[in-house]
């Protein structure tokens, strides 16, 4: 699962070029596992995006496995081009979102895991 939250999180700072980064994303986006070459258990994935703050989002992420179980995930995440415990993947996980572009960076225990530019 944490294989396809990042895929839509890539997909998060991909897309945020242009006006405000949270302003931009605000919407919903839904998954195709069948192009995905890093899902193996997802049948369906849909995250919702939601403006709450001028540099916050609310990110909801609801996922259906092919057993029809089902794995919400809602976090928050801040654009404001410092570091913030990534709350999708737990502790020592942290993650910097530039407000400028939308990319972000994923680090592990201070260590850089993906830039996703």
């Amino acid at each position: 699962m944490k294989n396809a939250v990042l895929i839509l999180l890539l997909a998060f700072a991909l897309n945020a070029k242009g006006e405000g980064v949270v302003e931009k994303l605000a919407g919903s986006w839904k998954l195709n596992p069948a192009k995905s070459k890093l899902v193996s258990d997802i049948a369906e994935q849909t995250m919702k995006i939601e403006k709450i703050g001028s540099q916050t989002a609310r990110v909801s992420v609801e996922t259906t496995t092919k057993s029809e179980e089902k794995r919400p995930l809602t976090f928050e995440r801040v654009c404001d081009g410092k570091e913030h415990q990534a709350q999708a993947f737990g502790a020592g996980r942290a993650e910097i979102c530039d407000p400028a572009t939308g990319a972000v960076t994923f680090l592990r225990e201070g260590s850089l895991v993906v830039n996703c530019a």
